[in-house]
């Protein structure tokens, strides 16, 4: 396993938590805009 490989297989995991990160974060952003109670 060269050092690219071993590096694309730690990043891909990294930028798809990120993405969903965001993703869910604008998610519960705008439950949290329509529902001011919670």
């Amino acid at each position: 396993m060269t050092a690219g490989t071993l590096f694309h297989s730690i990043n891909l995991p990294l930028v798809q938590w990120f993405l969903a990160l965001r993703l869910s974060n604008r998610y519960f952003g705008a439950i949290s805009l329509l529902n001011p109670a919670g």
